[in-house]
């Protein structure tokens, strides 16, 4: 992309007058559409879905100054005509940044909230990918390192793209259109203004972003419990994964050595799970043994019960009971030799056995998907690290097509991040990005992050609904246009010829013999001399409908031979034979009639 006018997209809406934001948020979305060749929006340079020549627009009408004040420019717009690989590129107006920044940094609290919305829809991947491919970043292994020398040197730009796009730089990592822009920016002496502005607008928006960029994460997977409100999801390091067939154990345990600390958890019957969800009502019912040399399972609530298992320290439990029998221990503490008092209750518990995320135990161990099957998954682990896990999952489904699923969890800071992106056999994409915080966190806290989640799940749904509304019409369509197919190779070349026709389905036999293509059917000889007659075939499906009025085939077939012959009543043919409850190409006959009979 030449045109390097992304943050253009927010700049009218940061400089209207308070008063000004509702009637002017529209026009604005109108220069903002969906990315050409469809799926989640990833990058301001590609997909074209930004009018930027109406951006530049209404950004100069609004400051009263030029965007660009140098550089190669066309017509004295930005640079349309530009080639990258001879260094051509518009400069912007330093001026022009300067007052966009102080106006971003005057945002009123009410500008901030019509924005949100928009920002994390639209902006906020792009505007990430285009923070983390900034110059420094690229240019880091032994192959193109000394590239970066020649950037800070400022040597000629026109020999450094050359270099990228036709030198040592293909044996590397493929640059980044980011990147490119950084270049261009540190030619034009604005990548700090840029970069200042950039770190002000995510401030604005999503301040933890910003604070997880500039510092590394504190917390990591290691055993923790998040929630979002509804559910909670369990995330278990992999080094404590044993996965094991031991039975679920249930008894009765003193509930003085349990607590909820949940930083150091295991599973008695780990079937490999490492994440797994529930929901909070569940999970309030799920306690962790506190006990270093471990707890006695009892068949009854007794001291005197019958020992039937021991749990060691960490096990999840979940609480089926709570009896009124009460039990004090005077425990001694190993290090100090302390006596500690500890009272309880005795409870009737389980084993917990998740049931409902991923586990070790079904990862395909190749890294890619193994559909290969019929109504069939498979996935694997696309990525881990400290803070990060990507999963991709896939599922075969009964017509062909396939399902694909991209589960990626992020902590940063004190919050973790599930983004699922969901991908129908149509190929259209629905992404859904949550946010969840410790079990423990302030209530106030997590209904502001319920009221974020919300927001972002209706979106969702709405999308996705329809995505798997257009699928199920695609498989539709799929499967009676097979169902035609076979009828038209049973009618050319199975069917025997009716010399004395008496059935309404006799007459709709000839009346599809005369309008049937034979294209790319083999020569049939009885069909050498037979040509096919449209009108005819109307005057056999008006005979098919007289003998019976019901038979709903030759009204539909009728229809699309009138349709195709400018016959204005053909439409109705085909409404009518929507109307039978057995008709058997209604997915087919409604395309027809949305895109035809207005």
């Amino acid at each position: 992309m030449k045109k390097n006018l992304f943050i253009l997209i927010l700049i009218p809406l940061f400089s209207l007058g308070q008063n000004l934001i509702e009637e002017n948020v529209d026009p604005f979305k109108e220069l903002i559409t969906e990315p050409v060749f469809g799926g989640p929006i990833k990058s301001f340079f590609k997909g074209g879905w930004i009018d930027n020549y109406g951006m530049i627009k209404l950004a100069e009408n609004v400051f009263g100054m030029t965007v660009f004040n140098s550089g190669h420019q066309f017509n004295g717009d930005f640079c349309f005509n530009c080639n990258p690989v001879e260094g051509e590129f518009g400069h912007y107006n330093p001026i022009f940044l300067e007052d966009l920044i102080k106006t971003v940094k005057s945002m009123s609290p009410k500008l901030k909230t019509v924005l949100m919305p928009l920002y994390f829809e639209k902006f906020e991947s792009p505007l990430r990918k285009l923070m983390e491919n900034q110059i420094e970043y690229h240019f880091a292994s032994d192959c193109n390192r000394h590239i970066l020398e020649r950037i800070k040197n400022k040597d000629d730009i026109k020999e450094i793209m050359y270099e990228i796009y036709f030198g040592i730089e293909n044996n590397c990592d493929e640059i980044s259109n980011e990147t490119l822009f950084w270049i261009r920016r540190d030619y034009d002496g604005t990548s700090k203004q840029f970069l200042k502005l950039f770190n002000l607008i995510i401030s604005v928006f999503d301040p933890q972003e910003l604070s997880s960029s500039s510092s590394s994460s504190s917390l990591n997977f290691n055993n923790s419990i998040w929630t979002n409100g509804v559910s909670t999801v369990h995330i278990q390091t992999y080094k404590r994964i044993k996965i094991n067939d031991d039975i679920k154990l249930r008894g009765y345990v003193f509930d003085g050595f349990l607590n909820r600390d949940y930083k150091s958890f295991n599973l008695y019957n780990d079937k490999g799970y490492f994440i797994w969800f529930d929901s909070v009502e569940n999970q309030k019912n799920i306690m962790g043994v506190n006990a270093e040399s471990g707890l006695n399972v009892r068949d009854n609530p007794s001291t005197s019960g019958k020992i039937i298992g021991k749990l060691p320290n960490g096990v999840l439990l979940k609480i089926l009971n709570k009896t009124d029998k009460s039990l004090t221990i005077n425990d001694v503490h190993k290090k100090t030799g302390d006596v500690i008092k500890i009272e309880g209750n005795w409870v009737e518990v389980e084993t917990y056995h998740p049931s409902n995320g991923f586990s070790m135990d079904n990862m395909e161990a190749n890294g890619e998907l193994n559909l290969e099957c019929h109504m069939c998954e498979s996935q694997y682990i696309k990525e881990k690290s400290r803070d990060k896990v990507v999963i991709v999952k896939g599922f075969q489904g009964d017509y062909g097509s396939s399902t694909q699923e991209t589960h990626s969890f992020n902590v940063i800071n004190d919050e973790l991040f599930y983004t699922k992106e969901y991908i129908n056999g149509e190929g259209d994409v629905s992404e859904l990005k949550t946010k969840w915080i410790p079990i423990n966190s302030d209530p106030t806290y997590l209904e502001n992050i319920i009221e974020f989640n919300r927001k972002n799940i209706e979106v969702f749904k709405e999308k996705k609904d329809q995505h798997d509304y257009n699928q199920r019409l695609a498989e539709k369509l799929d499967y009676e246009y097979d169902e035609f197919e076979e009828e038209r190779r049973y009618f050319i070349y199975e069917k025997p010829a009716i010399e004395d026709p008496t059935s309404a389905y006799d007459f709709y036999y000839l009346g599809m013999i005369n309008i049937i293509s034979r294209y790319g059917m083999y020569n049939i000889p009885e069909y050498n001399d037979f040509n096919p007659d449209k009108l005819k075939a109307i005057e056999y499906f008006n005979k098919s409908i007289e003998l019976d009025p019901n038979y709903h085939p030759s009204y539909f077939r009728r229809g699309l031979t009138k349709y195709s012959i400018n016959q204005k009543d053909g439409c109705e043919d085909i409404k009518k034979a929507l109307s039978f409850e057995n008709f058997m190409s209604p997915a087919t006959a409604q395309k027809f009639l949305r895109q035809n009979c207005k």
